[in-house]
Formats: structure tokens, C-alpha cells, sequence
């Protein structure tokens, strides 16, 4: 298992995005959290497999090509951690 510690940038305050976070998070069974940061991103807290990681990151990288402004991913580390359960589950902040 593990924890991967995500920044995303671009248009993501204000537009709901912490909540399809969320909703993508759950639907993968990933635990975590999910919190807006005064410089107008967002940081994401998200542990399980490796697996279902990859398929939470490309989940929650929308498309913003038509809309106003270009969304940036930065994985900003990733933990081995022996066991998933760190988190109750994926909470919005």
C-alpha cells in the first residue's frame, strides 16, 4: 500500500472540484483527504494500492481544455506504508 501526497493547480477553487475528488476517491475505495490551500490550490492526501493510485490520478485530472484555465497535477511524493487503514475514509477539508 501507499500514500501519495498530490498539489493540483489551475482552476480548482470555487468549481466543485474538492467534491469530484472526493466522489472519485470513494468510487475507487481510496481513503484520504482532500483540502483548498490559500494559494489557490488544492492538496490531496490519497492511500491504497499502487494500482487503483494510478487509476485515482488519471481520474481526477479533468479535461479544462474548453474551460478557463489549464489544470496541473504535481505528485509531490509517494510513501510505501505496510497497510492501508490510515484514514476512516475520504473526507473533504
Amino acid at each position: 500500500m501507499s500514500v501519495i501526497f498530490i498539489r493540483v493547480h489551475g482552476q480548482v477553487q470555487g468549481v466543485g472540484y474538492r467534491y469530484f475528488v472526493a466522489k472519485t476517491a470513494k468510487r475507487l475505495g481510496v481513503t484520504g483527504w482532500v483540502k483548498n490551500n490559500d494559494d489557490g490550490s488544492v492538496e490531496i492526501v490519497a492511500d491504497s494500492d499502487d494500482t487503483t493510485l494510478e487509476k485515482f490520478v488519471k481520474g481526477i485530472n479533468i479535461d479544462y481544455s474548453n474551460g478557463p484555465s489549464v489544470m496541473k497535477i504535481d505528485i509531490l511524493g509517494k510513501e510505501q506504508v505496510p497497510t492501508k487503514g490510515g484514514f476512516p475514509g475520504f473526507t473533504v477539508r
